[in-house]
């Protein structure tokens, strides 16, 4: 049976600039992804290439430290960068979803002390300013941060990330709490300066897997849940809709082995069923949600094509209980920098050559591209 999804839903590839754009030198992550996948330079490419797998969105990020390169000091050139980005996809009719902070900052924002100072919110909600100055007339969907759970955790317990800071509990929940704020002052001020815009807060959600031997874990669940839901919790009366990013499932009984779960090349349990119980518990939002992140490390190309069909057939499943999903975005359009992780896991539909900068399209971009074409697909 062929389900086909409402005319205006959304269907497109996320990305983030430090992970795609190359050349940013100037933020805490010290050049760590060099030219990463070049796309400063062949970013129309990569824009015909959304167009040709029949995308009618993106969601993409602008780099704060290429913006604003020094403290008050917004490089126009970089602005226009951008400009001609957004320009470029309204003549291709695709939407633009714009990220304003996707887990990197200036280093003379970290300089007076980063996130951890309340008192440089004022420098982002600044920089929150000059993006809807520069691009307000040009964006209706705006997400004000990526997944800030993640950050605070990636950052100041687990270290990986700058400042690595570990097992900071009391700093990273000040955070937290400072990245929470910011989300409701930008809010507030590009629904005052931008008419008719639509702001949405994306979080980073796990399932986490009980089996049924194991229900004592089942007040587990719960906590981590709403840990996981506190930044949505603390912003939803600011903004208008709830980004879900969805990757993989936690198994929180160990000793009980699923010979049946496929996993990443990160070794990340590929769970796409959890996708829909995540919905479910969203729903008590009264929300419309988008999957902002959806895909996986797959560098043979594999289990991709089975992991998008899979997670589609959860969102089918939540819309038919009445969920308001209005888009899928897979993550990512092409492999990217991944962190700390670094170059080889490949989450892109199209796969980067990093000597050449050569792009290819992977067996899964083209059965993607048959779903966005054709709105639905064989359930």
């Amino acid at each position: 049976m062929f389900f086909k999804f409402s005319d205006d839903f959304f269907w497109g590839c996320s990305t983030s600039a430090y992970q795609i754009e190359g050349g940013i030198y100037n933020n805490e992550w010290n050049n760590a992804a060099g030219l990463a996948a070049n796309y400063h330079r062949l970013w129309e490419k990569d824009l015909e290439i959304l167009k040709q797998l029949n995308q009618n969105a993106y969601r993409f990020s602008v780099e704060w430290s290429r913006v604003e390169p020094k403290e008050g000091d917004y490089d126009k050139e970089a602005l226009n960068f951008y400009k001609r980005i957004i320009k470029r996809l309204k003549e291709l009719e695709i939407k633009p979803f714009l990220t304003c902070w996707h887990f990197t900052n200036p280093r003379w924002f970290i300089d007076k002390g980063g996130w951890q100072s309340k008192k440089n919110i004022e420098y982002f909600i600044r920089y929150i300013k000059k993006l809807v100055e520069w691009f307000g007339e040009d964006i209706k969907y705006w997400i004000i941060l990526n997944e800030p759970m993640v950050y605070c955790f990636e950052s100041f317990i687990l270290g990986k990330w700058p400042p690595k800071k570990k097992f900071n509990f009391l700093i990273s929940w000040q955070v937290l709490n400072n990245l929470t704020e910011s989300i409701i002052k930008s809010s507030e001020l590009i629904h005052h300066e931008v008419k008719d815009s639509l702001i949405g807060q994306i979080e980073n959600i796990y399932y986490f897997y009980v089996p049924r031997s194991a229900f004592f874990l089942l007040p587990l669940v719960k906590l981590c849940s709403w840990i996981n839901e506190r930044v949505f919790r603390k912003s939803l009366r600011f903004i208008d809709f709830l980004g879900l990013n969805y990757y993989f499932a936690h198994n929180l009984f160990p000793f009980f082995q699923n010979k049946n779960f496929k996993k990443t090349d990160l070794d990340w349990i590929i769970y796409p069923e959890g996708l829909y119980f995540v919905l479910e518990n969203l729903k008590k939002f009264n929300k419309p949600i988008f999957i902002t992140e959806n895909g996986l490390a797959d560098a043979n190309d594999t289990k991709r094509e089975w992991y998008i069909k899979e997670s589609l057939k959860s969102i089918i499943r939540a819309k038919r209980e009445g969920i308001d999903i209005r888009g899928y975005f897979h993550w990512s359009l092409m492999d990217n920098f991944e962190w700390h992780y670094g170059f080889w896991p490949r989450f892109g539909l199209v796969e980067v050559n990093y000597k050449t900068f050569e792009r290819k399209l992977r067996p899964s971009a083209k059965i993607y591209a048959e779903i966005c074409k054709n709105n639905g697909l064989d359930i």
